[in-house]
């Protein structure tokens, strides 16, 4: 069981949201994974191309690792008042028991192991661009992006630090376009 806020869970599932694909062949991708380090819950989203990881701080007493349907938490927070919420994972009935002052639902929560591996690197090499440095760099290579929907490995942009310097490029099998900062 952990606790947290209402507010907090929310924001953490709605900045996430974006990713989860509604018409996913693979059902598993319709939920989000869950798991905690001591009193930071991890939340993790993937549509296979895009994926996402968001940490809030809960109160827990033990480690809690489950996957539940996204849009089905994320419409029974909506309904909730703010503050407190407790949240249970049963793992016999797989089920995640959420209890908010006196309101409580129970969601059919999925195997952790059938969610995708996630890893998120952290690379040494960071860097800022402001929006309009990237809206710039996109704008410059953008129009040699295929739009042929039977090749969608060449509908966007490759974007690849080498050597201290950034590079974007694009293809559609006829030109090519590359921009480097």
């Amino acid at each position: 069981m952990f606790i947290a806020t209402t507010e907090s869970l929310s924001t953490a599932l709605n900045k996430i949201s974006g990713i989860v694909d509604k018409k996913n062949n693979r059902p598993i991708l319709n939920n989000c994974l869950f798991q905690n380090d001591h009193n930071q819950l991890w939340i993790y989203a993937t549509d296979l191309e895009v994926s996402a990881k968001i940490g809030i701080k809960i109160v827990s007493k033990q480690n809690i690792q489950f996957c539940v349907n996204l849009k089905q938490l994320s419409d029974i927070l909506r309904e909730l008042p703010k503050g407190e919420i407790q949240l249970e994972h049963d793992v016999q009935n797989s089920l995640l028991n959420i209890t908010c002052n006196e309101a409580s639902f129970s969601i059919v929560t999925a195997d952790v192991k059938e969610y995708p591996a996630l890893t998120f690197e952290h690379s040494s090499f960071n860097i800022t661009l402001s929006s309009q440095e990237v809206s710039k760099i996109v704008d410059k290579v953008s129009y040699a992006m295929s739009q042929d929907e039977t090749r969608i490995f060449l509908n966007g942009v490759f974007i690849h630090q080498v050597e201290g310097s950034l590079k974007a490029v694009a293809i559609d099998g006829h030109r090519l376009a590359l921009v480097e900062l």
